[in-house]
Formats: structure tokens, sequence, C-alpha cells
């Protein structure tokens, strides 16, 4: 239990973490830039969202919350599987077809891309992060 409570509260310390190494640094190698175009897209879409008054931006909320809960799986799980490529390539795809349908409701369609886009942009770079952090957590063979 107390691996899976670690890992939900890790998760969002190292992506917002990651992504302030990748935005400080010119160097930056493209693993500290997903999270840090993730964080940079999280902006654009909150703002976009402030200033078009979409509170359905909200339900982006839904694929962050699942993405905590699968590295919180993840850390119960810790050391019990072997080969867990299946369950995060399936994460992962369940992740983008969530983001992808929760833009497609918003409305009208200068909200899609100003709005979703980006939202969708951060959900699945912070669903990468949760994939590999699981991808450690399952086998319990960390990088």
């Amino acid at each position: 239990m107390g691996n899976a409570v670690w890992l939900m509260l890790a998760l969002p310390t190292w992506f917002f973490g990651q992504a302030w190494q990748g935005l400080s640094r010119l160097d930056a190698q493209l693993l500290l830039l997903v999270p840090a175009i993730g964080v940079i897209a999280l902006v654009v879409g909150c703002l976009a969202a402030a200033v078009l008054r979409k509170v359905g931006a909200l339900w982006f909320l839904v694929p962050v919350l699942a993405c905590e809960l699968f590295v919180g799986v993840a850390g119960l799980m810790r050391g019990k599987l072997s080969g867990p490529q299946a369950i995060w390539i399936g994460f992962l795809v369940v992740q983008l077809m969530v983001s992808a349908y929760l833009a497609f409701r918003l409305k009208p369609l200068k909200a899609k891309i100003w709005v979703g886009v980006p939202l969708i942009a951060f959900c699945m770079s912070f669903a990468l992060e949760a994939a590999f952090i699981a991808a450690m957590a399952f086998p319990d063979t960390w990088v």
C-alpha cells in the first residue's frame, strides 16, 4: 500500500520537475522535453478555457486521475508482472481515445482547437510519464 501512495504522490512531482528541467536547459533530452511540452500545452489550454469560459474543460481532469490510478495500481502490483508492455500500451491507447472524445465534445470549433488540442497534448504527456513509471514499477526494474 505504501508503494502505491508513494508512486501516486511522486508522479506529479516527477512530471513537473522534469518539465522544469526541460524548460530551463537548452540541451535537454527528449525525455525532459515531453513533460515540458505538456506543461506549455496545459498553460495554453487553461488560459484558452478561461478566456472562452469553457467549464467543460474540467472533464480533462478524468484522464489525469486515471493516470494517478494506473500508477497506484502499478505500485500495488510492484514486482508481480514481468512483461507489462501490453498493459501500458493499452493504457496509452485508452487515454488517447478518452482525451480525443473529450475534445470532440467541446463546442464550437474554436474551443476544440484552442482548448481541446492543448489539453490532449498535456494529458498524453502526463500519460506517457505515468506509463513510464508503471512500466518500471510492474516488474520492479528501475532505471
